[in-house]
C-alpha cells in the first residue's frame, strides 16, 4: 500500500489488489486510520459490488475507488441526502469534461458515455459516515453481450471509443479535489434548486418516455419530466405528475404498465 496527500489535505490509499474498496475504506474509517474525504483506490478489485448488491467487475486499468463522506455534511448545509449520488455524478462528469470526455447521468447513479454505461456510483450509509464507491470502465468493460441486462445500459469503456486514459490514479486526483471543493465550499453557498438546474442539463432522457421498475417488481411507462431538488424522479402519467425516490429506468421495449 502507498499513500499520497492532495492539496486539499485528503489522502489516497493506493493498493495493488483488494476485495472491495468500499469494505476496505470502511475498515480504515472505523480503525481511525482514515478521515473525511480520504479514499481507497485499487488497481484490481476482486469483490466489487454495485447497486442492489450486483457484481461490479473491476479490471486492472479501470477506476476502482471509494471515499469517506461525513454523515452530517448534507444536513448541516440543508441538503437532502438523496442528492448524494447525483452530486457525485456531476463532480465525476465535470472532471471527465476536463479531459475532453462529455458524459451524462442516468438517474439515479450511472455515468453515461455515448448512450452506454461508463460507470456507476454506490452510496452506503454506515453509522457516522457515507462510504461512496465509484467505478469507471477506462481500459476494459464487462462482457454482457447476449445477456439480459434488464434496466442497465450496455457497458462501454473509454478504450472502446479510442479514448486513452492510462492513469486512473491521476484521474482520481482531479476528481477527488473537485468533489472535496464542492462538498466543503460550494454546498454551503448553493441551494438544491440551483444545483438541480445544473443537474438537469446532465440528466439523460428528459421529456422522453421511459419505463420504471419499482421495488415491488412492477414496470410502468411514463414521461420523464425531470428530477426534483430533493433528488426524486419526476414522472408524468395520465396527465398527472408524481415523484419516485427509488427504482430503475430504461427506454421502452420490454413491456409496460400503469401506476394507477
Amino acid at each position: 500500500m502507498e499513500m499520497e496527500q492532495l492539496n486539499s489535505g485528503c489522502r489516497i490509499f493506493v493498493y495493488d489488489t483488494c476485495g472491495s474498496t468500499m469494505d476496505l475504506m470502511l475498515d480504515l474509517w472505523q480503525e481511525g486510520a482514515a478521515g473525511p474525504f480520504d479514499s481507497v483506490l485499487a488497481e484490481i478489485q476482486t469483490e466489487g459490488r454495485g447497486r442492489m448488491r450486483k457484481e461490479w467487475i473491476a479490471s486492472c486499468g479501470n477506476l476502482n475507488v471509494s471515499f469517506a463522506l461525513p454523515d452530517d455534511i448534507m444536513e448541516k448545509n440543508g441538503w437532502p441526502e438523496n442528492l448524494i449520488p447525483l452530486l457525485i455524478g456531476c463532480g465525476i462528469s465535470e472532471a471527465l469534461a476536463g479531459e475532453g470526455i462529455e458524459t451524462g447521468i442516468k438517474w439515479p447513479n450511472d455515468i453515461v458515455f455515448r448512450e452506454k454505461k461508463l460507470g456507476g456510483i454506490l452510496v452506503e450509509k454506515k453509522r457516522d459516515v457515507y462510504i461512496v464507491g465509484v467505478g469507471l470502465n477506462i481500459k476494459e468493460r464487462p462482457d454482457f453481450q447476449g445477456k439480459d441486462h434488464g434496466f442497465s445500459l450496455l457497458p462501454v469503456s473509454l478504450a472502446d471509443a479510442g479514448v486513452s486514459l492510462t492513469d486512473p490514479l491521476a484521474l482520481w486526483r482531479n476528481m477527488a479535489e473537485i468533489l472535496f471543493d464542492f462538498f466543503e465550499k460550494t454546498l454551503a453557498k448553493e441551494t438544491p434548486m440551483v444545483f438541480n438546474r445544473k443537474f438537469i442539463r446532465k440528466c439523460i432522457w428528459i421529456n422522453e418516455t421511459v419505463e420504471l421498475s419499482t421495488s415491488s417488481g412492477d414496470v410502468a411507462t411514463a414521461l420523464l419530466k425531470g428530477v426534483s431538488p430533493s433528488g426524486a424522479l419526476i414522472l408524468k402519467q395520465n396527465n398527472e405528475e408524481f415523484e419516485v425516490f427509488s427504482g430503475s429506468i430504461r427506454k421502452p421495449g420490454n413491456g409496460s404498465g400503469n401506476f394507477f
